[in-house]
Parts: structure tokens; sequence; C-alpha cells
């Protein structure tokens, strides 16, 4: 997802960066998810708010979720959580089912993730 962010023109104008917090242990210790399973909404939640706060950004996503082929936490391969927060206003949070192999269903969770993030970012006159 920072890839297709910088890629966007004048990005460094605007674009604070990114974390990627693969291991539980990390989303614990780095993001505030909630203890137990991560591939929830209260993690997607905690890991945008967290990654919002520490790269003192304005706007920010977090998506957890499971790629496959194997299921994970009893998630199904595919089952994504993505969580859009601005400074504000509450966060928003949704559960998708993506098909496909891995690398589709992170391409499919990119797209949805940036469509989130836009849809959380106030209009610029």
């Amino acid at each position: 997802m920072s890839a297709a962010l910088t890629a966007a023109p004048d990005a460094g104008d605007w674009y604070q960066g990114g974390i990627v917090a693969y291991r539980p242990e990390v989303k614990y210790a780095l993001l505030d998810a909630p203890s137990g399973p991560v591939v929830t909404a209260d993690t997607a939640i905690a890991m945008a708010q967290s990654a919002a706060a520490l790269l003192m950004a304005d706007c920010a996503v977090g998506l957890t979720g499971v790629g496959g082929p194997e299921p994970e936490e009893g998630e199904a391969p595919g089952t994504v959580f993505i969580a859009a927060v601005h400074r504000g206003s509450p966060p928003v949070v949704a559960r998708y089912r993506f098909d496909g192999d891995p690398v589709a269903v992170i391409e499919q969770s990119i797209l949805e993730a940036l469509r989130a993030l836009r849809a959380r970012i106030p209009e610029v006159p």
C-alpha cells in the first residue's frame, strides 16, 4: 500500500509513511493491538489509530487479515479487516472476504484500503 501511495504525484508533500507489522507480537507492542487474535476489527482499528499517532498523520488505515492459503485464527483465507481513521472522527472498519491466492488477496485489500482512506479524507477546496 505504501508503494501505491508514494507513486502519486507530490507524495512527499502529504504522505507521512507506513508501518508494516506482520507478526502479532509487533502489532501488540508497536500498534497497541488488543491481546488475542489479530484478525479482528479491533486490531485493525488499533493499528490505524496507532499508525496515525506514531506518524503524526491526520488519516491512516489499518489492515489485518488472512492472505492464505490456509485459515488462521478461525478465519478463512481472504478474510481482511480494514479500518480507516481521520483525526477528530470515529474510526470506520469493515470485514471483507476476497477471493484468490495470497497475492490477489493483497491486491484487493490495497484497493479497498485506498477507497476506505479516500472516503475519510475531507474534501479540499
